[in-house]
């Protein structure tokens, strides 16, 4: 059941912090990414296309610690004409639009599910931070035509320290919010997988837009689909950002290359920039915040 309505923002509210991801149970990481970059290979003399796109790659499959030839092949997506799936998760799409007619130069895509960025987490489970992010976009940059097209950046919050999720709902279904987005939807009771119940989430924004956030009940959906979540409570914070007129997604990258994907320095004001819980004020003349993050 979807409730679609609009945010109806409200005055006269007062302004303090709530809680900091630096003190409470809460986990920040990276849940989706994807970038695009030109094509731009040579194949040598009794080289195959494959091999030639393999050097190409092979920078970055070295940060992925996966093997160039333990690749299969399949169908590409969009306007890419097929894919190189490594150790299952790390996807690659070949041969895409062409972005420079005079060379030929075509583009080719690197996306990262969740699954595979909590895989590629767990290849440097040793150094505990996440400085592999970090060599990995160095290496990314390197690339002619370089642009992110998506990142997601959710907290998890484990002890419903950040707001319980019915206490954000009724802010926002109260329009006492300041955010960037100007409508919402409620997902009441959403059955899905053979009629389990993953619960109600609340989507902020639009997916067509650069910044979309969703609020959900994560132990319920890990459940769900099968594995042990060991923690009874569990609410994630999931902040998307995409390209847009302003390449926005991108723009977040290069800050997160700043603080060397430093997540618990950069992520918190994302957060804040794009919505803020309101209480009212007992003086009517001020209107102050009461962030959430």
């Amino acid at each position: 059941m979807l409730e679609d309505k609009s945010l109806n923002l409200q005055g006269r509210m007062s302004n303090t912090y709530l809680i900091s991801p630096k003190t409470s149970k809460v986990n920040i990481c990276i849940d989706w990414f994807s970038f695009t970059a030109d094509q731009q290979v040579r194949t040598n003399r009794n080289e195959s296309d494959i091999q030639a796109i393999l050097r190409l790659i092979t920078p970055i499959l070295n940060i992925l610690k996966v093997e160039p030839n333990s690749y299969t092949k399949g169908i590409g997506k969009a306007f890419y004409k097929y894919r190189l799936t490594f150790d299952e998760d790390f996807i690659f799409f070949f041969d895409g639009p062409v972005k420079d007619v005079m060379d030929n130069v075509k583009s080719f895509m690197f996306e990262m599910s969740g699954k595979a960025c909590r895989r590629f987490d767990e290849k440097y489970k040793e150094t505990s931070t996440t400085k592999h992010w970090y060599e990995l976009a160095k290496v990314l940059m390197d690339y002619k035509g370089f642009n992110v097209t998506r990142i997601d950046t959710p907290i998890d919050d484990y002890n419903g320290d950040i707001v319980s999720y019915d206490y954000f709902v009724n802010k926002i279904e109260k329009g006492e919010v300041q955010c960037s987005a100007d409508s919402y939807t409620i997902t009441k009771k959403s059955m899905m997988y053979d009629n389990f119940n993953l619960g109600e989430s609340i989507k902020i924004g639009s997916a067509s837009s650069g910044r979309m956030l969703m609020v959900y009940n994560k132990k319920l959906e890990r459940e769900n689909e099968g594995y042990s979540t060991f923690h009874d409570y569990w609410y994630r914070y999931e902040l998307r950002t995409k390209t847009d007129n302003s390449n926005r997604s991108t723009r977040l990258f290069l800050t997160l290359v700043e603080h060397e994907f430093n997540l618990n320095e950069v992520v918190p004001g994302l957060f804040m920039d794009y919505i803020r819980l309101l209480q009212p004020s007992e003086e009517n003349s001020k209107h102050k915040t009461k962030a959430i993050w």
